[in-house]
């Protein structure tokens, strides 16, 4: 009989364990339940290495930068008269044109812009930046300076000569390699102000908007 009190009492103690490890199982449950509640789940943005951002613009020409110069150009009229040199026989009347031109450059917006992420930074592939003609010549600064000798051309006429060609001579200049080297650097450094405000504006990569931007041309000089 003894035996079978026992026998009941440990059957009454493995019941109320058992009871309490399923109730501290539900506790448990119930605790993390609340202490999870405010969680959410989403996508996170990263950019692969190798993966294109697509930046769209409003079309049109992007002025990119202006160079301003104090330019000198010379003219010079003389009469012809083959066979003789008459240059050297009557002289020449000649004009020394000083001046400070405004060149100004721009780059068309295609209707996307593709730029590549490598490493820490966006690689951008831009147009060569085009003069924009004709030169702004400021007419206000013109100085002309004329020698004629004694049976050379007429200086009005001369003048006239001067003012028609100044402009294409200038614009000439404009395409010149070293004005194109001249304005570089602040051309990119536009495209790369541009292309940064545009990637804010439409919300594209936000967690990379601290990346920069390195811009090339085509007709940048190859590393030596």
């Amino acid at each position: 009989m003894r035996t079978f009190y026992a026998f009941l009492s440990n059957q009454r103690r493995l019941f109320l364990i058992l009871a309490a490890s399923a109730m501290v199982a539900i506790l448990v449950s119930v605790a993390a339940a609340l202490y999870f509640s405010g969680s959410k789940e989403q996508a996170v943005a990263v950019l692969a290495k190798d993966e294109i951002v697509i930046l769209r613009t409003p079309g049109g020409m992007l002025e990119v930068s202006t160079l301003i110069r104090n330019e000198v150009f010379q003219w010079s009229t003389e009469y012809t008269c083959l066979p003789l040199d008459c240059g050297k026989l009557f002289g020449k009347t000649i004009s020394e044109v000083r001046v400070p031109v405004h060149y100004t450059y721009r780059i068309p917006l295609a209707a996307q812009w593709s730029l590549k992420r490598v490493g820490q930074h966006f690689e951008l592939a831009a147009p060569t930046p085009q003069p924009k003609l004709p030169a702004a010549i400021d007419v206000k600064k013109l100085e002309i300076r004329t020698d004629k000798a004694w049976f050379s051309p007429d200086k009005t006429e001369h003048r006239e000569s001067v003012i028609r060609n100044i402009g294409p001579e200038f614009d000439r200049r404009a395409q010149q390699q070293k004005y194109l080297d001249a304005q570089r650097d602040d051309a990119k450094k536009t495209v790369a102000e541009f292309a940064q405000k545009w990637m804010l504006a439409q919300g594209v990569a936000t967690n990379l908007r601290g990346y920069p931007i390195r811009v090339s041309f085509p007709d940048d000089p190859r590393p030596q």
